[in-house]
């Protein structure tokens, strides 16, 4: 099996008003060829697991919550993560910014413009699916 297709993510952000991130949840569809794939990309980036990827090796800080679940089924694996109360000021891929009475969001998780060698290809093999909840409407994306 190539690497064509190999996930499909679904990501579900919600901003609050105050700029934190009440839930960000990604639900990832696979094979285990593909899941094989990020447990090797995982060791080489010097995680344990694919859990310590997803969550970039963080652990949950007094307000945060991590859920995470695997399920194999046959050839299929579904990955769901969750963070809940989670504060961007923490994080390396997430950022909110106010101005002039306006939100904005910023999710980098998926954008690697330096990568160009063959472990791009997971990432490039993606479909992503992303819906953003915003405390007011969505002028800009």
């Amino acid at each position: 099996m190539g690497l064509s297709g190999c996930a499909q993510i679904s990501i579900h952000t919600t901003v609050t008003a105050d700029g934190e991130i009440a839930e960000y949840r990604a639900i990832v569809n696979t094979s285990t060829d593909a899941y094989g794939f990020a447990t090797s990309q995982a060791e080489s980036e010097g995680y344990d697991s694919v859990e310590e990827l997803i969550f970039d090796g963080r652990d949950a800080d007094e307000h945060e919550d991590i859920h995470y679940r695997e399920r194999f089924d046959g050839d299929d694996v579904t990955i769901n993560a969750t963070w809940t109360n989670l504060d961007p000021a923490n994080s390396s891929t997430f950022t909110v910014e106010q101005s002039d009475g306006q939100l904005g969001f910023t999710d980098t998780r998926f954008v690697n413009e330096s990568a160009v060698d063959d472990d791009n290809q997971f990432i490039e093999a993606m479909v992503i699916e992303y819906t953003l909840e915003m405390p007011g409407p969505i002028t800009d994306s």
